[in-house]
């Protein structure tokens, strides 16, 4: 028998992490919530060059929003070829240029791109879970996941996360969720 469908989850190893906590009870949603931070951050690693997140936080950063709108935008869609295949730095530009085109700037708005972009990832990464649930187990527990991975999400801070990201405020996001391995460290009551 095995251990659960989390094991054959087409995703990385962060978002099996996530589906595993979600799929049993035994985790807290404080364990939810710090695996799928870790996810995200994870992510935002592999997806996102650096050259994206320096590019939108010059751009949309600066206060000046009506000097050279046409070219602000232009040289956001000139990011477009070199993160082609990367579905999360794509979502993060696409919301950057609807930012952009509404003419929205200043030195908050790459943080709210970034938060917006991290929302949709994890509701996008949280529904391919629940679809493989669908296929691979019951409905029943494919709904407990579904709800589980939703308590989680809405507690977790993407303003926060979309800071340490984008290195405003020069923090790190941690890079493993932490294993309890002692016998003091059991199941939290």
């Amino acid at each position: 028998m095995s251990d659960g469908p989390h094991r054959s989850l087409p995703m990385r190893r962060g978002w099996k992490k996530v589906a595993e906590y979600a799929d049993k009870n035994a985790f807290t949603l404080n364990d939810l919530q710090e695996a799928v931070i870790v996810a995200l951050g994870k992510d935002w690693r592999a997806d996102i060059p650096i050259r994206l997140t320096r590019c939108i936080c010059e751009v949309l950063g600066d206060p000046q929003k009506s000097l050279f709108l046409d070219q602000k935008i232009a040289r956001l869609d000139l990011m477009r070829p070199a993160i082609a295949g990367h579905g999360f730095a794509l979502v993060l530009l696409e919301r950057a240029m609807e930012y952009a085109i509404k003419g929205l700037f200043g030195p908050d708005v790459p943080v709210m791109v970034a938060r917006d972009a991290l929302g949709i990832w994890a509701s996008r990464c949280c529904r391919q879970v629940e679809e493989h649930y669908l296929r691979r187990s019951t409905l029943p527990r494919a709904c407990n996941v579904r709800a589980r991975m939703e308590e989680g999400m809405q507690e977790v801070s993407l303003d926060g996360l979309a800071r340490e990201l984008l290195d405003t405020n020069h923090g790190l996001v941690p890079r493993v969720v932490p294993k309890w391995s002692g016998l003091d460290e059991g199941v939290r009551l």
